[in-house]
């Protein structure tokens, strides 16, 4: 966690499209999940 911090202050800009990207993935990892649970329980 330190180490991410220390990114964030070192670069703004680089800190926020990590942090961006891994929001993103999750977010559709999550997706894909409900749909295959959904496609599943049909």
């Amino acid at each position: 966690m330190l180490i991410e911090m220390e990114v964030l202050k070192a670069d703004p800009f680089l800190g926020f499209l990590i942090f961006g990207g891994l929001a993103y993935a999750v977010v559709l990892i999550l997706v894909l999940i409900y749909y295959i649970f959904k496609g599943f329980l049909r």
